[in-house]
C-alpha cells in the first residue's frame, strides 16, 4: 500500500501527503500502452496481481475492506512496486 507520511485535517478539508510513486498510476500505464497499442506483458500483469493481492490481504487481515480499487488507484512506485491507494475508502 502506498506509505502515509502526514495527514491535516481542516474543517472542510482533508489532506493527506504519501510517498512518490515515480511512475504514476496503473491506469496512466495502461492507457499509454494502449495508444502506443503496445501490449502489457504477462510476467507485468502477475507482478501486478500478486502486489494487489498481498495488499488486500493485508488489509483483509486487519478487517478492513477496501471500496474502491481501480486502476486509478493502484500506484507504481520508482523501484517498480505496486502499490494500493486511496486506503481512506478502506473500512
Amino acid at each position: 500500500m502506498v506509505d502515509p507520511h502526514a495527514a491535516y485535517l481542516t474543517a472542510s478539508l482533508y489532506m493527506s501527503i504519501t510517498e512518490c510513486c515515480a511512475f504514476g498510476s496503473l491506469k496512466h500505464f495502461i492507457d499509454q500502452r494502449r495508444d502506443d497499442n503496445q501490449r502489457i506483458p504477462e510476467e507485468v500483469v502477475y507482478m501486478v496481481l500478486i502486489d494487489l493481492l498481498e495488499a488486500v490481504s493485508y488489509l483483509h487481515q486487519r478487517h478492513w475492506l477496501h471500496a474502491d480499487i481501480r486502476p486509478a488507484n493502484i500506484f507504481v512506485s520508482g523501484e517498480g512496486y505496486v502499490k494500493l491507494g486511496k486506503v481512506g475508502a478502506a473500512r
